[in-house]
């Protein structure tokens, strides 16, 4: 292709072409799928040989499989991989809730809500998937983002090495490790709330004491509470006619999570170290604390 134009063939398959060049100078642009682009500046030339390079930055790359790593070129199964950062970027209360929306085929539900509880997990519809943590079977949930490297997600026939325990996918898990180098500090504070989804507005006492009326009207019957006493539980005063709003008493409108982490990374030629201290406080809806994460 000449650069800044649409002129361009493609070669024959013994890589043969044929190309006219405008006059001046300019430049010939040589590309194939999977290989590198070369730009060749051409003068006049009668003839351009070109050979062109793999492109190894992509095929190379390697992903977590099984019992070792594979190259993503030999690669033929699915396998989703997520590196740490973009999980510790996540202003949720565990690992589990970070994932949901960064992997295709991966769902993520956590139906209570409970400070620190784990979501449930399955791939792509299937029962809840085999999670290995460098190699051990264990929960995740609980872990800190910040000592997570990364994780891959096998799907299909690529977690076959697991056997039958994998039917549902498997979940890799690989912590960091310590890297040759000067030591690297890594200090992460993350504030975050929490506020219900949706709020049903409920009826006082005194407007259900006047629905509950007129119910009785419409079936026949006599009205089960007197005017005077519609107004006692309007007002609320009688603790015979009460008027409280337990939603109010008992649940805040929000509640704060707090998630600190401080790490250390580095290494010589012998040793290398990663340290890592994290902190997590998660409040929960009541009034009362008595559900907190810590």
């Amino acid at each position: 292709l000449v650069k800044g134009t649409t002129i361009g063939v493609a070669t024959d398959i013994d890589g043969k072409y044929k190309i006219e060049i405008p006059q001046g100078n300019r430049t010939i642009v040589f590309s194939y799928i999977g290989y590198q682009t070369q730009e060749i500046a051409y003068r006049g030339q009668t003839s351009l040989n070109i050979n062109l390079e793999p492109d190894s930055e992509i095929l190379d790359d390697v992903v977590v499989v099984g019992y070792g790593v594979q190259k993503k070129v030999n690669l033929t199964g699915a396998v989703g991989s997520i590196e740490g950062d973009k999980l510790a970027s996540k202003a949720v209360g565990n690992v589990t809730s970070a994932l949901a929306g960064l992997v295709p085929g991966l769902k993520v539900m956590n139906r209570g809500g409970q400070p620190g509880a784990d979501g449930e997990l399955n791939i792509r519809g299937f029962g809840t998937p085999l999670v290995l943590v460098d190699g051990i079977e264990q929960s995740f949930g609980f872990m800190d983002p910040n000592e997570i490297e990364n994780i891959s997600i096998l799907k299909d026939a690529s977690a076959a090495v697991y056997g039958s325990r994998a039917a549902n996918g498997v979940i890799l898990v690989t912590t960091k490790r310590g890297k040759k180098g000067k030591p690297k500090f890594n200090l992460n504070v993350n504030v975050g709330f929490s506020a219900p989804t949706r709020i049903i507005e409920m009826a006082s006492s005194g407007l259900y004491a006047e629905l509950m009326n007129e119910a009785n009207i419409v079936n026949g019957d006599n009205p089960t509470y007197r005017p005077e006493e519609i107004e006692k539980f309007y007002a609320g005063t009688n603790p015979r006619y009460p008027n409280t709003d337990w939603r109010k008493e008992t649940l805040k409108s929000i509640s704060p999570k707090y998630d600190i982490n401080m790490g250390v990374r580095g290494g010589g030629d012998k040793v290398s170290y990663f340290l890592s201290l994290g902190y997590l406080n998660q409040k929960s809806l009541l009034r009362s604390d008595d559900i907190n994460f810590n």
